[in-house]
């Protein structure tokens, strides 16, 4: 075979070998390209990314025809580029390159083997929780320090968690115990996650006061199992008083007989509390004629306790009865130095003390065959008195007690919460004010001069519609009485009854009425309208109102001169337009109205205006709608000839 021939078949079965095999002949050895990197580099908060790579070997008798890969296993043509830039969204994505080779001869082409990179897109703050324990005390109250910690992850590192806090009470006890935290975190890449706020907790790390133990007196005898009586403390309590545990010492232990609970707001505790021992709880009887001591333990709602001083008491079935107490204060007095009486055996003489509630040591005692006791002045306060009588053997008996308080300080004024305009209209206008709880009120009513005008009336309520009066000025006192009979200094407030007068004009039938600030309401002051059903308006009120008060008073007839006037319409439209009724408005008479703004809690001192209008006579009213009708019939009696004449056409 000649030469040439020869050489041309060796290239033709080269090429051969080399389609063939494309891909798969392990005398491929294409490489794949460098390791790709990123700008920017991972993690990153952009969602554009740029890889760049260094190129790929191809094999001998190829060329690098393009590049290809993208993300997550997807395949698209690069080009012939060793650089590429893709959108990538959130979480970690794995990115490939490869290179593909073309025989420089023709024929079809390979592909290597993927170079790879992995990246993060991180635009989404950490995750962060909070976590703290349960309430120690009765939820949801803690009685002891704790600490919200705040606890964060997140991908690409966390820069800042937290912080977390350690909470306790204020030293004093006045915080009344709410608490709250808000924590928030950043990543490495600044990404900050939502806040996250936990609380209000509620701390109470101090014991309640002790309860003020009344009867049985210290030392006293009962011929049975006594009732335990008891005041509750009268200072504010943090978390609120939660129970009282009644407890008598017997051998040497403390032994619970009785639960009382302590009522919850609303509801008002009773003046004082009461108990006997429970056979539920303590099954055993108290032993008689044994030394037993007696006290109260008090509990909050978080928990913590306090138990009141220990009082000593016996019990005795033969021990001499008790006398009955016939004279002296019960409850508040302002007597400091009232008189007790009692009856009893005649022949046994009495022993009787006054003691501080909840004291075992007496302020004043005596003894001696008297049946009465006249205390020494005392102080303001709280006291319980005891007598019993003694036996010939000199053996004390049972006692009787009263409790009482003397007060001799008035309360503060009480303070008025609605009053009337000023003028008003009303000859019997409408007052409230408050007070303090179990307080009654005295109020009365003064004219101008000082003299009176109603006599003072006593009443429990805190609220009253006064007179009715004529027009004038008047000025409304009231004052408030504590349960103990102490008068409070009075609150005061001047108010004057405008009478409407109408006074005839030099035009006959136009009649000047009142009119304050008239220009904010519609119609306009002194217009008659001729309608018995005529729409008012009127300007917007103060910043914050949230409805309005209109009343009409009818004031007389046109062109007459009258001080007679009468309420006939009140509503409270929210509304800036309110069409009265026809039932309201008589024909030929005049009417003074006015618009209240009701501004948060109350209506506004003065009133938005006070305008007027006038109604037609019957006879204005009856030509009124009749020409109305009439032009109607015209109109449409021309409508109908217009249709008549485009029929025709």
């Amino acid at each position: 075979m000649p030469r040439l021939l020869k050489v041309q078949l060796a290239a033709g079965a080269l090429s051969c070998a080399m389609i063939g095999g494309l891909g798969v002949s392990p005398s491929l050895a294409i490489s794949p390209p460098g390791t790709p990197t990123s700008v920017p580099g991972s993690p990153s908060r952009s969602s554009s990314w740029t890889f760049s790579w260094a190129a790929a070997q191809a094999d001998p008798g190829f060329i690098i025809t393009e590049y290809e890969g993208g993300f997550d296993g997807g395949v698209a043509s690069f080009g012939l580029t060793e650089t590429v830039t893709l959108s990538a969204g959130e979480g970690s994505h794995t990115f490939q390159v490869r290179a593909v080779q073309t025989p420089s001869l023709g024929g079809a082409p390979a592909r290597g083997p993927f170079a790879s990179a992995t990246i993060r897109v991180d635009t989404q703050g950490p995750m962060i929780r909070a976590s703290y324990p349960q309430p120690n005390g009765i939820s949801p109250w803690y009685r002891s320090p704790f600490t919200v910690t705040f606890t964060c992850t997140d991908p690409s590192g966390v820069a800042n968690c937290g912080p977390s806090r350690t909470f306790t009470a204020a030293p004093n006890g006045s915080d009344q115990g709410r608490h709250s935290v808000t924590g928030r975190a950043t990543d490495s890449l600044g990404n900050t996650s939502p806040p996250v706020a936990v609380g209000p907790f509620n701390i109470d790390m101090f014991a309640p006061s002790a309860a003020r133990l009344r009867s049985p007196s210290a030392g006293a005898v009962t011929a049975a199992e006594p009732t335990f009586t008891w005041a509750p403390s009268r200072n504010k309590e943090t978390s609120g008083y939660q129970r009282y545990d009644l407890e008598v010492l017997i051998g040497g232990n403390w032994r619970l007989i009785e639960s009382v609970p302590y009522p919850q707001p609303p509801a008002r505790p009773p003046a004082a509390f009461s108990a006997t021992r429970n056979p539920t709880v303590l099954a055993s009887s108290l032993p008689e004629r044994t030394a037993l001591k007696w006290r109260v333990t008090t509990f909050d709602n978080a928990g913590n306790q306090n138990s009141s001083a220990a009082r000593s008491f016996s019990v005795d079935s033969s021990a001499p009865p008790s006398p009955a107490i016939t004279q002296g204060p019960s409850g508040p007095v302002r007597d400091t130095a009232p008189t007790f009486a009692w009856t009893g055996d005649a022949q046994a003489p009495s022993v009787w003390s006054a003691s501080a509630e909840g004291e075992d040591t007496p302020v004043q005692s005596g003894s001696g065959p008297a049946t009465s006791a006249t205390l020494d002045p005392l102080p303001d306060g709280h006291y319980v008195f005891s007598v019993a009588q003694v036996s010939p053997v000199g053996v004390v008996g049972i006692e009787s007690t009263r409790s009482f308080t003397v007060d001799t300080v008035a309360p503060p004024p009480p303070t008025i919460t609605a009053r009337p305009p000023v003028p008003t209209l009303e000859t019997g206008p409408a007052y409230a004010w408050s007070g303090e709880e179990e307080n009654t009120f005295r109020w009365q009513v003064l004219t101008a001069a000082g003299a009176s005008a109603q006599s003072p009336i006593e009443t429990p309520l805190s609220s009253t519609t006064v007179g009715p009066f004529t027009p004038g000025s008047y000025t409304f006192r009231v004052s408030q009485i504590d349960p103990a009979g102490n008068v409070s200094g009075a609150a005061t407030d001047q108010f004057t009854i405008a009478g409407v007068v109408l006074v005839v004009a030099a035009k006959p039938g136009i009649a000047k009425l009142p009119a304050v600030r008239a220009s904010r309401l519609r119609p306009k002051a002194n217009r008659t309208v001729m309608t018995r059903r005529p729409t008012l308006s009127w300007t917007k009120g103060p910043r914050g109102t949230r409805l309005y008060n209109v009343q009409v008073f009818r004031a007389g007839r046109k062109g007459t001169s009258s001080t007679k006037v009468s309420k006939v319409f009140s509503r409270f439209p929210k509304a800036r337009q309110l069409r009265l009724p026809k039932s309201k408005i008589r024909p030929g008479y005049c009417y003074v109205w006015r618009v209240w703004p009701y501004v948060k809690k109350g209506f506004t001192r003065k009133p938005l205006g006070v305008s007027n209008f006038c109604v037609g006579t019957p006879a204005q009213l009856k030509a009124k709608a009749k020409a109305k009708a009439t032009a109607k019939a015209r109109a449409k009696a021309k409508a109908r000839a217009k249709a008549v004449a485009r029929a025709r056409t």
